[in-house]
C-alpha cells in the first residue's frame, strides 16, 4: 500500500490509514475481514466467488510503499533510511542492484536492511467524516482539522473530496520488518 506518512509509520505514530470505497469493493467478514474486488459489470454468485480478487485483509503482511512505482521502505539498525531520503533509499537500492544484480535483495538482507512490512489488525467501513479525534492520532496527525487537510492534500477528485463525506475502508495495521 502506497502511503504519504512513512516517517509516521516508522516511528508508530501512524497506525491506521483511511481509502476512499470503490464501487467494485465488497467486505466479506467470514472467516477474516476481506476487501475483495469484483467485476463491476458481472454478478456474483457463489461459484464465481474464488474470482474476486483480495485488496486487503486482516492477518495479511504488506510492504509499506512511499510512492507508486518506487520500491517498498527498507530499514537498517541504524536508523531509518527509506526509498524517499537521500541518505538511503534509491541511491542505496540502486547500488545494491548494480553491484549484486538480482540478488541484490538477499545481499541487502545479509548487511542487515529488512524490508518495512505491516499486518492489517482491522478493517472495517464508514463515512470519512465518522473519524474522532483517537482516530486522527492513529492516523498520525494531531486532531480531525490536521487530518482534514491531510485528505485535502491528497485527494481533490469529485466525490472523494472532504466535503463529499465518501465512505471509506479504516485500515488498523501493526508495523514490522521482514526479509
Amino acid at each position: 500500500m502506497i502511503f504519504r506518512q512513512v516517517a509516521e509509520i516508522v516511528s508508530g505514530e501512524k497506525t491506521e490509514t483511511r481509502r476512499v470505497c470503490k464501487p467494485n469493493e465488497v467486505l466479506d467478514t467470514y472467516p477474516v475481514a476481506t476487501v475483495f474486488t469484483v467485476a463491476q459489470d458481472m454478478p456474483m454468485p457463489p461459484r464465481y466467488k474464488a474470482r474476486r480478487r483480495v485488496k486487503w485483509q486482516v492477518g495479511r503482511n504488506y510492504a509499506v510503499i512511499p510512492k507508486r512505482g518506487q520500491p517498498a521502505v527498507w530499514i537498517h539498525p541504524m536508523g531509518m533510511l527509506s526509498s524517499n531520503e537521500s541518505i538511503g533509499g534509491m541511491t542505496i537500492i540502486a547500488h545494491y542492484r548494480a553491484k549484486h544484480g538480482s540478488d541484490y535483495q538477499r545481499v541487502m538482507v545479509q548487511d542487515g536492511w529488512a524490508m518495512l512490512r505491516y499486518t492489517i489488525t482491522d478493517l472495517h467501513r464508514e463515512p470519512l467524516h465518522a473519524i474522532t479525534g483517537e482516530g486522527a492520532k492513529r492516523e498520525g496527525v494531531g486532531s480531525v482539522a490536521e487530518y482534514e487537510a491531510l485528505w485535502r492534500s491528497i485527494n481533490d477528485s469529485p466525490g472523494v473530496r472532504w466535503e463529499d463525506n465518501p465512505d471509506v475502508w479504516v485500515i488498523r495495521f501493526k508495523v514490522g520488518k521482514s526479509a
